[in-house]
């Protein structure tokens, strides 16, 4: 799964652009302006001790470009305390004593209400941290494929941990395995608004397909393909889809595709994938008495 993850991202690699594509522009132009205030207010102080305040806000607004700082916990609470201390620090450093314990005051307030919002945003609370605990002794138990004895588990484990996108995949997973179909999709569904990654889709229409509900398995195998189109997966299943339904042009269309298809990334998986698309190309061919030069219409 954690592979998937490597050439299906969840974020841009642009802090400023993921906060256009979520916000939009007014967004992205109210953050520019909250820095740039800060920042200005800051070299306006003229003194020695903001110095290293403004670096930090410069290499946080340089790393921004390449990264996205704000979409982890540790630096999404490191990158807001520069900012909030940023704009404290000139209250701060006002020569008048009133505006300066104003300025203390409001500082502190904001900080700690700050850091109560990202931890409610990043769901980091003490529940969260002894159900991750708890999620750590059953996974050994999900490698090993026991899935029916812990599908209990992850039903308890699942109020505190269902903005985990892994934790999600694995208990919709359990939930397909054990033939829970119906409520497995619900729980993917869950997960593929939280996660690129396209063995969401994947999964979902596996469930669909053993439901007998072909026409949406269908829909969910084309999601997952248009999301990375250079994945072969999601082409095998529509080929064994197409095979299941007798619907042999389009199976044998999918089964070209995945022969002919440049693989990303090599790997034993599309190995395995294309040699099967071969063999189900030679057995058509075979059992059909039709050369190898054939047309699909």
């Amino acid at each position: 799964m954690r592979k998937c993850w490597l050439v299906a991202p969840d974020y841009a690699y642009n802090e400023y652009l993921q906060i256009w594509i979520e916000l939009g522009l007014p967004g992205v132009l109210s953050c520019l302006c909250l820095m740039a205030y800060v920042y200005i207010r800051l070299l306006r102080c003229r003194n020695v001790e903001v110095v290293g305040l403004c670096g930090a806000m410069v290499s946080f607004m340089v790393v921004s470009f390449f990264s996205y700082p704000l979409r982890y916990f540790a630096t999404c609470l490191l990158s807001l305390f520069i900012l909030l201390w940023a704009a404290w620090m000139p209250m701060v450093l006002d020569e008048k004593k009133r505006n300066r314990k104003l300025g203390m005051m409001f500082g502190l307030l904001l900080v700690v209400g700050v850091e109560a919002m990202v931890c409610v945003r990043f769901n980091k609370s003490y529940r969260t941290w002894v159900a991750v605990r708890h999620w750590d002794m059953v996974r050994p138990y999900f490698d090993r494929e026991k899935y029916e004895g812990i599908e209990n588990c992850y039903r308890v484990l699942y109020p505190d941990l269902k903005k985990d996108v892994g934790f999600l995949f694995e208990y919709g997973m359990c939930l397909s395995y054990n033939g829970h179909y119906e409520e497995s999709n619900i729980i993917l569904n869950e997960g593929s608004k939280r996660s690129s990654d396209p063995m969401f889709f994947n999964l979902m229409g596996k469930n669909f397909q053993a439901l007998g509900r072909f026409e949406e398995a269908e829909e969910m195998f084309y999601k997952a393909y248009y999301r990375v189109p250079h994945r072969i997966y999601p082409l095998y299943l529509l080929m064994g889809l197409y095979e299941k339904e007798g619907r042999d042009l389009e199976m044998l269309e999918k089964a070209h595709q995945i022969v002919g298809k440049k693989e990303k990334v090599p790997s034993s998986l599309t190995e395995y994938l294309k040699k099967e698309a071969g063999l189900k190309l030679q057995e058509y061919e075979r059992n059909n008495g039709k050369g190898k030069n054939m047309e699909i219409d």
